[in-house]
């Protein structure tokens, strides 16, 4: 036959209150330390793979501009085409690989942009008013995402914290 349990063997089988609220307050000291961390990592790998698209962008152009003698494609408005088709020194276009057309294409399609109000947008645009996706100059080869500013026409990106020089001669100021 058992023993009867007595009121201290009973206590010690089971937690008592106070070593469930430092077990609480714990969790909730881990969670507040892990969850902002975990919450930033989604926005600096989008960061990362917006700066990953520039730098593809910017390549894109500087080896149009390289094949068709230091000429950038001509506007925003023929930009995707001028990087997706096989073109002559001219800047001619055409569907096919040819002779008369040996040049390109140096890209499969204008990405969609990761940040900013126009994510998941792959439009170029001339003006630097947010209505696109990407902002696009072709006295410069700049391309920069299109996150508005009006009249901001400098050719810096602002990308993690740093100020980035698109287009030819790309540069990064590493900043503080």
């Amino acid at each position: 036959m058992r023993a009867p349990i007595t009121p201290t063997a009973r206590r010690s089988r089971a937690f008592s209150l106070i070593e469930l609220i430092v077990v609480i307050v714990i969790l909730g000291l881990v969670a507040a330390i892990a969850l902002p961390r975990v919450g930033t990592a989604s926005g600096r790998a989008a960061q990362a793979a917006h700066e990953a698209d520039v730098a593809r962008l910017t390549t894109a152009i500087e080896m149009y501009r390289n094949e068709h003698g230091g000429a950038y494609p001509a506007s925003a408005a023929v930009l995707a085409e001028a990087l997706m088709a096989y073109s002559n020194e001219a800047g001619a276009r055409s569907g096919t690989r040819s002779d008369s057309h040996p040049f390109g294409p140096y890209i499969d399609s204008i990405p969609a942009i990761k940040v900013g109000p126009n994510k998941g947008a792959d439009t170029v645009g001339a003006a630097y008013d947010g209505s696109t996706a990407w902002h696009y100059n072709a006295t410069t080869g700049v391309i920069r995402g299109n996150f508005g500013g009006g009249g901001d026409t400098d050719g810096f990106d602002l990308i993690g914290g740093r100020t980035q020089e698109l287009g030819a001669g790309a540069v990064i100021d590493p900043g503080p």
